[in-house]
């Protein structure tokens, strides 16, 4: 599913995206099962031998077993002594089952026993009570059916924050959690149609795990004996937080993080050239504050293709007349906009460089990489491609020693044009969850805008920055001891407004919190009464009254940052969960700031963002072309009252089929 890579010569597959363990892959040919139990694959060598006698058609030499059975045995070479099976059955029918000796079995099936029942091929149950096992296979069946048929179109790298280095910290477990969430949660929430047309892919940047600070061995040095316990957990937790404020490994932080985002999205786009979707980045803790430091120093969404990172951290160096070649190369590529734009490709400041660029070899070269990743030897390719390359690079040399610039820009820009096709813009957003970014910005006298607001937030000393993404979420529980609000370092008018709350996944609010709105409600209505009353009474007692004409009012330069972070005029930044009705605050924040890889709410509302461009069935063709008002199910209604009767034949038509579709949901 795009997440693992298979290596059918050693017979085991391995992580694409991150470091794990080798996990074994076996032929699924002869299947044996004991009980209830679920099919299992049997190893390989005694299936080629199962293989052999079926098809020598073995049940029809039956002869008389020791233990009574008229059937055909079959002893298996090279195994457990005493292995063998037994085939019985006329003409083509037939069954098999597979004795196992005292000794055990435990090499060629996960369990040991008995009396194994034999099938060759895998076949779903068409029991009317599967099984668990049988439900469960099913579904994995079915999500690799739905992954080989809808494209990626959508992908989210999700960031950590603090905590990796405890021993119990995993986040490819988290993201596997929270795409399992996701997945069951989509099942439920989106149309076939939305989930047929695109999918999501969630992918871990673990960015802290072979980070190795210098001062981390001091602190070692100097950790007092006493509490040892809870001083690792404070080392492996809010220490990160105190390297990061520090102006030493700061910049360390910051590399570590980008370089290990454009690792994960070079080998992306190698294995989906000419992705044109959209990324998203989800930051946890501090992985949010990150992030969007990260963001803040990317001058747009799309900048040209950065030829000096395809040669940086190569084996082998390159000459000055190779370098001012692709100097003049760059220039070209710049000028002539060769249509290499993509999000977030190069972020230049204080806080580090990130590059996101695509860069693709052949095939044998990335199965090299990735085996080496893994950590094991490299497979063999083919000589002819290691001949091939050894020649190219050689040719190269000898056009560089012969200072002919113009073949080696030739051929440079052969190589980008057959590896780099039609990139187009990518569309980027940030979700921040449980993020303590208010307090960091606060602490730095930071507020979100573009350098003109020293008058809107009347301090001449603030300083102002902007994310460059598309959209921005600030998703936090509210008993959450580490999350802050960000809306109010925005727009101040939004100090006292609430954040925005988070749909319950089954649906509407819970009812401590429904009754809280209701009760605010009726008090900000009780207050609007008095102050129109209020203005009635001072209108009354004016002696003459000029005509007033209505004036828009002008927008704060506060809100207009709003939108721009937002990408809509009523946008909002801050959504707050919905805590457990009968759930103490305290005791919910033990565990508030760790819930967000498998809080269902959470998930969907990311869900849904992710899915929020895709209508929930593909638009019909409109019988009236020349109105487009007349598309969606708000564009048939004005904002006055709807009149009784209809005086067009078409907006009656099309509203009863809008009325059908509607009542068949």
């Amino acid at each position: 599913m795009l997440r693992l890579q298979v290596d059918l010569l050693r017979r085991h597959s391995f992580p694409v995206y991150w470091n794990g363990d080798n996990r074994r892959v076996l032929r699924g040919h002869w299947f044996a099962r004991k009980g209830s139990l679920d099919w299992f694959p049997l190893r390989e060598d005694v299936a080629e031998q199962l293989e052999f006698a079926y098809r020598g058609r073995v049940w029809h030499r039956r002869t008389f077993q020791p233990s009574g059975l008229f059937a055909a045995r079959v002893d298996m070479q090279g195994s457990s002594p005493g292995l063998h099976a037994l085939f019985t059955g006329e003409d083509d029918t037939w069954d098999a089952w597979l004795n196992i000796p005292s000794s055990g079995f435990s090499g060629v099936v996960n369990f040991g026993g008995t009396g194994l029942k034999l099938r060759r091929g895998y076949a779903p149950s068409h029991s009317p009570k599967p099984t668990q096992d049988e439900l469960r296979q099913q579904k994995e069946e079915e999500m690799d059916d739905y992954c080989s048929q809808v494209p990626v179109r959508h992908l989210v790298f999700m960031v950590h924050g603090i905590g990796q280095r405890l021993q119990k910290a995993n986040l490819v477990d988290d993201v596997g959690t929270f795409r399992l969430v996701t997945q069951n949660l989509a099942d439920l929430h989106l149309t076939s149609y939305q989930r047929g047309t695109q999918r999501v892919l969630f992918i871990p940047c673990q960015w802290r795990k072979d980070l190795k600070l210098s001062g981390e061995s001091a602190v070692e040095k100097c950790t007092l004996p006493g509490v040892r316990g809870l001083r690792i957990t404070l080392s492996a937790t809010v220490h990160d937080v105190l390297y990061y404020m520090s102006p030493i490994y700061c910049q360390d932080i910051i590399d570590s993080v980008s370089n290990q985002l454009n690792r994960l999205y070079m080998k992306f786009l190698k294995r989906n050239p000419g992705y044109d979707g959209k990324v998203s980045l989800y930051g946890h803790s501090l992985g949010s504050v990150l992030s969007y430091d990260i963001l803040c120093h990317q001058e747009t969404l799309s900048s040209p293709f950065p030829m000096e990172w395809m040669y940086k951290d190569q084996t082998h160096e390159i000459s000055p007349e190779c370098n001012s070649s692709l100097n003049s190369l760059e220039k070209d590529l710049v000028t002539n906009n060769m249509d290499m734009d993509m999000v977030a490709s190069q972020v230049e400041g204080t806080n580090g460089t990130l590059s996101i660029i695509n860069s693709e070899k052949d095939d044998s070269t990335v199965l090299e990489e990735v085996v080496k990743e893994s950590g094991d030897n490299p497979i063999e390719t083919q000589s002819e491609n290691n001949e091939l390359s050894t020649s190219n690079s050689s040719q190269i040399d000898e056009e560089i020693n012969e200072n002919d610039e113009s073949t080696v820009i030739k051929s440079l820009k052969e190589e980008i044009d057959h590896l780099n096709t039609r990139i187009k813009e990518l569309e980027s957003q940030i979700a921040e969850v449980g993020s303590p970014l208010g307090v960091f910005l606060a602490l730095r006298n930071v507020r979100l805008g573009i350098g003109k607001g020293k008058d809107y937030w009347e301090d001449e000393n603030v300083i102002e920055e902007m994310p460059c993404c598309r959209q921005m979420f600030n998703v936090f529980h509210p008993h959450d001891p580490v999350a802050y609000r960000v809306e109010p370092l925005v727009c101040k008018e939004y100090i006292d407004k609430r954040p925005v709350i988070i749909p319950y996944h089954r649906g509407g609010k819970r009812l401590h919190v429904a009754y809280q709105e209701f009760v605010e409600g009726v008090a900000s209505r009780s207050q609007v009464v008095v102050d129109q009353m209020r203005e009635a009474k001072v209108k009354a007692l004016t002696i003459s009254e000029t005509s007033e004409e209505s004036e828009e009012i002008e927008r704060s330069y506060g809100s207009i940052m709003l939108e721009r972070l937002t990408g809509s005029q009523d946008g909002r930044v801050d959504h707050v969960l919905q805590n457990k009705t009968f759930e103490h605050q305290y005791i919910s924040a033990v565990g508030a700031h760790t819930k967000y890889w498998r809080d269902c709410d959470t998930a969907l509302f990311i869900l849904k963002h992710l899915y929020r461009d895709i209508p929930n069935e593909p638009k019909q063709p409109s019988e009236n072309t020349s109105n487009q008002e007349h598309d969606d199910w708000e564009g048939l209604f004005d904002d006055e009252q709807l009149p009784l009767t209809f005086g067009s034949e078409k907006f009656l038509k099309q509203l009863s089929v809008k009325v059908k579709k509607f009542t068949n949901q």
